[in-house]
């Protein structure tokens, strides 16, 4: 049976924050941005997001601007950028309804985060919201 590609991602910009500073999160994340049976996808909100809070101040001890500008823009060249178009008021947390807007509008088959808020629902639409361990047991990546 062959291997399915081209499952649309969306990851919670948690997963890229960690990334950013962890090497251990970098490397989770490097493996699905270059695995050919994922797409990974990200929305303007979402980048501003990331932005906004590697920005802070307190983020200086982790990290230099410089390095996150360094890895936005590796991003930039592995992810497809979609803009969101509905309007969604599902989740317990507004600030997370972005999400679920950009994984229904691209129709995502992954929406990956470690958000309680966003992963008590367990699925949205035809999207399965999982978190990274789980999304990682059922794809045995290693």
């Amino acid at each position: 049976m062959p291997v399915r590609r081209n499952y649309l991602v969306v990851i919670d910009v948690n997963w890229y924050i960690s990334a950013t500073i962890n090497e251990r999160s970098r490397r989770t994340l490097f493996r699905i941005l270059t695995d050919e049976r994922f797409r990974v996808v990200m929305s303007p909100e979402l980048i501003s997001e990331y932005q906004m809070v590697i920005n802070r101040p307190k983020m200086r001890r982790y990290v230099s601007i410089h390095q996150a500008e360094r890895f936005l823009n590796w991003l930039e060249i592995k992810i497809i950028r979609f803009v969101p178009w509905s309007k969604v008021e599902v989740c317990r947390d507004p600030k997370d309804d972005y999400l679920l807007a950009l994984s229904q509008d691209c129709r995502a088959h992954y929406l990956i985060s470690g958000d309680p808020d966003v992963c008590e629902l367990q699925g949205f639409g035809s999207t399965i919201i999982l978190t990274m361990k789980e999304f990682y047991r059922r794809f045995r990546l290693k």
